[in-house]
């Protein structure tokens, strides 16, 4: 929550807040979210930029906005200057600029604009050029707290309603009284709670953009209102680890993604050339494309010698192995059989599969993702089909359970061209 103040004169932005002047200027701030990237570069930062205190043209204050940006090495690396909504992907290590007033000057980048009314107690918001949902209802005196709760356990559950997957929520948890309290105090009423409702939602794999106050980590300092509320939202964003039980089934919830066999720890090799993939007897993966938002979900894509050729050990974690025909026919069948078990196995949100993405519940828990596969020299359907991998090959095909956007059937896929494909594995429990 970046709030400048514009001298025109001589361009200069200081931090306000309201009337008080916080001895900032913005370059203080944009050296510490560079200095924080640079130490960990698969974060992502947002300013929220707004003016304060001063009240020059949306356009001026863009440009001086701008000019500061722009003075920095390798700016255009550094900062998200279009105003469009990027993936997650495309904005790690990135500090991605919001803007909370209306540049009309198309020759000055200035991110994505974002604007609503004051105060604003859960609203959709439908005029940025890109939807959003916004809470900030930030005046104690006209709304308790404990309305204020309800409506972040408002915003966070419409979230992870699939309805609502293309918008953008921006929820604050953050509000003050005046000074008739220390913001410290009411944030210790806040956050404990929010935290509890997180946890009391596993099934919860998104939170929103939640904006917080004092939420520490865990250091045990008196101005941390809840030591555990930062961890906790990082871990929403996992889409699930460990284990899920399907009936007598347990499966890994996520696809593979390991780079050496588990008993010796040989290194599988990446192979991008096609001929190579296609003449190679041993195990390797390859990479769906070289845009790296397509490589950053959903496990690797290996070759099916990974799975067949055991000279150097076997793939899945100790104690799990690569699921036979059986294992899937067990799972189906639990399912109510291969016209709706795909739905209830797949991710309803359409973060990783496009639309309609037909009876998507994930009700198993199974969580599939639309990985895409490669196969006969090109790279197949990011974002809507999946293939999985079985272990045991019928007549010297290879086999797959494939999941696709526009059904909620899973299918049962044999084909002879056994070294052309690249696809996922999913572990099951021995």
């Amino acid at each position: 929550d970046v709030r400048l103040h514009l001298d025109k004169h001589n361009g200069v932005l200081t931090t306000f807040h309201q009337d008080y002047y916080l001895h900032k200027n913005f370059n203080d701030l944009l050296t510490a979210g560079l200095d924080f990237l640079k130490a960990n570069p698969t974060e992502t930062i947002i300013y929220m930029i707004k003016q304060e205190h001063s009240g020059e043209s949306d356009n001026d204050f863009a440009k001086a906005v701008y000019n500061y940006i722009s003075q920095r090495p390798d700016f255009t690396d550094t900062f998200w200057l279009e105003n469009s909504m990027p993936r997650l992907c495309e904005a790690r290590g990135k500090i991605v600029i919001m803007g909370r007033y209306h540049n009309t000057d198309s020759g000055i980048p200035s991110g994505l604009y974002v604007d609503w009314d004051k105060n604003t107690k859960g609203d959709f918001v439908n005029w940025c050029g890109f939807p959003l949902w916004v809470q900030d209802h930030y005046s104690c005196a006209t709304v308790h707290y404990t309305t204020k709760i309800d409506e972040i356990e408002e915003g966070i559950q419409l979230a992870n309603n699939p309805i609502h997957n293309q918008r953008l929520f921006i929820n604050f948890t953050s509000f003050e009284q005046l000074l008739d309290h220390y913001i410290i105090t009411l944030t210790k009423e806040v956050n404990p709670p929010i935290d509890d409702y997180l946890k009391a939602h596993p099934d919860y794999h998104t939170s929103g953009v939640l904006m917080l106050n004092f939420a520490g980590g865990g250091d045990g300092s008196p101005r941390t209102a809840s030591p555990d509320l930062v961890n906790t939202v990082i871990g929403m964003n996992d889409l699930g680890t460990g284990t899920v039980q399907i009936g007598s089934q347990t499966w890994m919830k996520k696809s593979l993604n390991v780079l050496k066999y588990n008993e010796n720890l040989l290194p599988i090799p990446e192979v991008e050339d096609c001929n190579q993939w296609r003449s190679l007897t041993t195990g390797a993966w390859r990479q769906f494309s070289s845009d790296v938002c397509v490589d950053g979900f959903g496990g690797r894509l290996y070759n099916w010698h990974v799975i067949y050729n055991t000279l150097y050990g076997t793939v899945c974690p100790s104690g799990f192995h690569v699921p036979t025909d059986a294992d899937w026919n067990t799972l189906v069948s639990y399912l109510g059989g291969p016209d709706v078990a795909g739905g209830k196995m797949k991710e309803p949100l359409l973060l990783h599969w496009s639309p309609p993405n037909t009876g998507a519940t994930d009700e198993s828990g199974f969580s599939a993702l639309g990985r895409g596969y490669w196969g006969n020299g090109e790279s197949i359907g990011l974002l809507n089909t999946v293939l999985f991998y079985t272990s045991n090959p019928g007549n010297d095909s290879v086999v797959f359970r494939a999941l696709c956007d526009t059904s909620a059937r899973i299918f049962r896929i044999a084909d002879t061209a056994r070294g052309s494909y690249a696809a996922s594995i999913r572990c099951i429990k021995d």
